[in-house]
């Protein structure tokens, strides 16, 4: 069997998460453990000046039991999915910065374009005007041709009278 097709079952066999018992869970963990700065010598001392130290000692490792299992019932419902998520984010900001690397190119490239047609402007300008003159000389010059050829035409005419 392949190890996607094993992958597969596996995750079809997993249990759902059961949030109600990770919220009943966390809800047993008392305040002072869940604060957002935890003081461990705070609950140390506390262990130690009760009256049953191994008692108590017993009571966090069975908490700390519990929740571990909590946690891995989670990891392990949600495993794949995390994992996905982080290739697809990965993938993402792998896509991103290759556009990034387009986009400057394509900058890089107007910009030059840009340039190069700056530089042909400035040349652009007297031949424009010459190419103005050179179409005005040929119109002058077909007109004195047709000018040129009047008295031929009116000797072929009188000639055929």
């Amino acid at each position: 069997m392949s190890a996607a097709r094993e992958a597969a079952n596996a995750s079809s066999r997993r249990q759902p998460v059961d949030w109600d018992a990770v919220d009943e869970e966390l809800a047993s963990v008392p305040a002072e453990y869940r604060e957002y700065i935890f003081h461990p010598l705070r609950h140390v001392v506390e262990v130690f000046s009760s009256q049953d130290p191994q008692g108590l000692t017993q009571e966090l490792r069975d908490a700390s039991e519990r929740l571990g299992c909590q946690l891995d019932a989670v990891v392990e419902g949600y495993h794949a999915g995390f994992a996905r998520s982080i290739h697809n984010y990965s993938h993402i900001l792998q896509l991103f910065g290759e556009s990034k690397e387009q986009v400057e190119s394509l900058k890089r490239s107007l910009a030059d374009a840009a340039r190069q047609l700056g530089a042909h402007s400035r040349g652009m300008g007297p031949q424009w005007r010459k190419t103005v003159s050179l179409e005005s000389s040929l119109r002058l010059l077909a007109d004195i041709r047709t000018v040129v050829e009047v008295p031929g035409r009116v000797d072929a005419a009188v000639g055929e009278r």
